[in-house]
């Protein structure tokens, strides 16, 4: 019996695949390794940066003088930055060990904040205190910058901007002290104790 071939069967079937060998070519041409790199940008801070304050002038005893507040205020955020204020807080005491020698005694009150305070000359350039003749004082103080422009990478000194070291701001605050209060109760318990200070600038 003879068969019939359908010829544009035939032709259709060899044309699909040429199709698939040529695509077969194609994609091994794009089997392969590759690279590719990019960057991303590092921020600057947002606000001025303040150091951990440190404290000279020694031991605090209750109403007896008075360590100065030391504290570097620098804009480097890369643009401007207009200065408002400085502001300075007793934060908290750390009270000598549990177990020292008044620490726990019976009848003597915790030492607290409340047996120290922020001391500035009245009237000055701190506010925010209560004033007690030439002097005023709270448990925070503050110095009014009235929004001056301080250039990226300059240090805050009396206000101003600066790049050199030692004036009111890249040094001791101008003017204020940390005291430790001559209280009628007893405050053997803050024999030992920490008094923590937080500097802020915005």
């Amino acid at each position: 019996m003879k068969r019939f071939v359908n010829k544009k069967a035939v032709t259709i079937t060899a044309v699909l695949g040429l199709a698939l060998g040529g695509a077969g070519i194609a994609l091994a041409g794009f089997v392969g390794g590759g690279s590719g790199s990019g960057s991303a940008t590092t921020g600057f801070p947002t606000s001025f940066t303040v150091s951990s304050p440190i404290f000279t002038g020694g031991p605090l005893y209750p109403g007896q003088g008075g360590d100065d507040i030391v504290a570097t205020i620098q804009n480097a955020t890369g643009t401007s930055l207009p200065l408002h204020g400085v502001q300075v807080s007793i934060t908290g005491v750390t009270m000598n060990p549990p177990g020292s020698l008044y620490a726990t005694q019976p009848g003597v009150p915790p030492c607290t904040a409340d047996d120290y305070a922020l001391q500035a000359p009245f009237p000055g350039s701190w506010t925010g205190g209560v004033s007690n003749g030439p002097i005023q004082q709270g448990q925070t103080l503050t110095w009014n910058g009235f929004g001056i422009p301080i250039p990226s990478g300059k240090y805050v000194v009396g206000g101003l901007p600066a790049t050199v070291l030692g004036n009111a701001f890249v040094g001791p605050l101008s003017g204020l002290q940390l005291v430790m209060l001559n209280l009628s109760e007893n405050q053997n318990a803050c024999q030992g104790a920490s008094v923590q200070v937080t500097v802020s600038a915005n």
